[in-house]
C-alpha cells in the first residue's frame, strides 16, 4: 500500500497543507509566551535584587533604531555599557535625556538593581585654575556645535554641550516641529531658556510662555516646567544651568 500524502484533506489537499497554519500559529503562541515568562521572571528577579551603588567608569555608548518604513514611527533605544572597579562589565538599557549626559570614560557612581538602570552620578572634577582652562576642565578655546560633544534626547532632538562642568552647563539645544520634553523639575539647578532661531513654548508652573528669538526666561529651582515645539518650524535655544542640572532631574506629574 502506497502512502497518499493527499487523503487526509478534505478538498485533495497534501496533509501537511492543511496542518501548516495550525503549526506556525502555536509555535507564534509558544515563542510569544516564553518571551512572556521570561520577562515576568526578569521583573520578579529585579523586583528582589539588591539596589547596589558601586564606583564604575563609562566604557562605551551605542544606540539602536527601528521603525522608520511607510507610516511606522521611529524608534531608538539607548545603551551604556560599565566597568566596575572589580573588572566586571555590566550593560544597561537607558532614557535618551539619561544617555545624553554620560560621557565616554567618566567615572562616577552607578546604581542598579538587577538588569535596571537607577542612576550614575559622576565624580566631582577639580576646579581648574581659570587663568588655565575652563570650568569643566577643558583647555581654554572658541567652541561650536561642530566641535562641542553632541547627544540625541527624546525621540529627534538634538543637544550639545558648549560647557560642561559642574558648576554650570550650557546646552545648544535643537527640537524639530511637533516635540517636546518631558515635565520636570531640577532640586537645585536654576535655569534660563534663550531663544535662538524659531518659536518655542515654555511651560512653566502651569502657564505658557512663548519665546520668539532672542527672547528667554528663567526658571527657579524645584519649579515644574516643560519646553515644547507647537510649530510647523524647527527651534534652536540655549539652556544654562547653574549649578549642572545633571543629577538633579525630577519628573513632574
Amino acid at each position: 500500500m502506497f502512502f497518499d500524502a493527499s487523503y487526509p484533506g478534505m478538498l485533495g489537499e497534501p496533509w501537511w497543507f492543511t496542518l501548516a497554519p495550525g503549526l506556525i500559529f502555536g509555535v507564534i503562541i509558544v515563542v510569544m509566551g516564553t518571551a512572556l515568562v521570561r520577562g515576568v521572571g526578569t521583573w520578579m528577579s529585579n523586583n528582589t535584587a539588591p539596589i547596589r551603588s558601586v564606583p564604575a567608569r563609562v566604557l562605551g555608548k551605542r544606540t539602536n533604531t527601528w521603525g522608520g518604513a511607510g507610516d511606522s514611527s521611529v524608534h531608538t533605544s539607548y545603551y551604556v555599557a560599565f566597568e566596575l572597579d572589580s573588572g566586571e562589565r555590566l550593560e544597561f538599557r537607558v532614557n535618551g535625556p539619561e544617555y545624553g549626559l554620560i560621557a565616554q570614560n567618566e567615572d562616577g557612581i552607578l546604581t542598579y538593581q538587577g538588569t535596571r538602570f537607577k542612576g550614575f552620578q559622576p565624580q566631582s572634577r577639580p576646579k581648574a585654575n581659570p587663568r588655565l582652562g575652563r570650568s569643566d576642565g577643558m583647555p581654554l578655546g572658541k567652541i561650536s556645535k561642530e566641535s562641542a560633544e553632541h547627544y540625541v534626547w527624546g525621540e529627534r532632538c538634538d543637544g550639545w554641550h558648549l560647557v560642561k562642568g559642574s558648576d554650570l552647563s550650557v546646552i545648544h539645544e535643537r527640537m524639530p516641529a511637533g516635540t517636546a520634553e518631558v515635565r520636570h523639575y531640577h532640586e537645585r539647578s536654576r535655569q534660563f531658556f534663550f531663544v535662538l532661531s524659531g518659536t518655542a513654548v515654555l511651560e512653566v508652573d502651569g502657564v505658557s510662555w512663548e519665546l520668539h528669538p532672542h527672547e528667554g526666561m528663567e526658571v527657579p529651582p524645584g519649579v515644574p516646567h516643560q519646553m515644547k515645539n507647537e510649530s510647523g518650524a524647527e527651534t534652536e535655544f540655549l539652556v544654562i544651568s547653574q549649578p549642572t542640572s545633571r543629577g538633579d532631574r525630577v519628573q513632574a506629574d
